[in-house]
């Protein structure tokens, strides 16, 4: 327990986007429980990167899209629908990168698939659009894989996204539910990849109680 907590004390230090860090390579937002979370996260990246960049035809760096699409076609899948988002706010098409991923670990792995990432390295500084706490998963994961020599000279950027968008009917997925359900998916997280390592690490290794409180708040698949 003591290196689980240890590990989560680390991947929760990282540096905002607007804080230090006026540089974002690429952008990534993932899919989530529900519509409007994707939205606001498609939209805190499109938002950075215009503080950034003054516009997005400024940004020559990435827009990637992540998440599985869950058994449906792809016309319906929420995975389309950031990447339209993307589209509605100036993104042109051919600038967004789509990949896979069942949750916070398995959409790490994919990330190492795209080139820029991986071959050139053109890719240094992330930028992940979520809340807090789920960002710090991404940056737990990045870091156990970078025990193994995975994803070497990758920085996850936060780009925090704005809860006060919540719909008023939202009533299952409120700000408590996702600061108790992002504590509770870094242990889980940081308890099964201790035990299985990076890469043996499969999606499904949840406890009863993480589902039951997934099920409570918008926390990430």
């Amino acid at each position: 327990m003591i290196r689980e907590l240890k590990a989560i004390s680390r991947a929760r230090d990282f540096p905002i986007y607007n804080k230090g860090v006026w540089r974002l390579d690429a952008v990534f937002a993932s899919t989530s429980p529900a519509h409007w979370m994707d939205i606001a996260r498609a939209d805190a990246a499109v938002d950075a990167v215009r503080d950034l960049y003054r516009s997005v035809e400024n940004y020559q760096g990435l827009w990637i899209a992540g998440g599985t699409l869950g058994g449906l076609p792809y016309e319906k899948s929420q995975r389309k629908g950031i990447v339209d988002r993307f589209m509605e706010r100036g993104v042109e098409e051919d600038r967004i990168v789509q990949i896979d991923g069942k949750d916070t670990v398995d959409k790490v792995r994919e990330l190492m698939k795209i080139p820029e990432i991986t071959e050139d390295k053109s890719v240094e500084y992330l930028g992940i659009a979520s809340y807090p706490l789920h960002i710090a998963r991404f940056n737990l994961v990045l870091k156990y894989a970078q025990r193994k020599g995975y994803l070497e000279g990758l920085k996850i950027i936060g780009i925090p996204t704005d809860n006060r968008n919540r719909p008023e009917t939202d009533k299952a997925n409120r700000p408590v539910g996702d600061f108790v359900a992002g504590w509770a998916g870094l242990l889980k997280d940081a308890r099964r990849l201790e035990r299985y390592g990076f890469e043996a690490s499969i999606p499904g290794q949840n406890s009863k109680l993480y589902r039951r409180i997934r099920s409570l708040n918008s926390e990430d698949r």
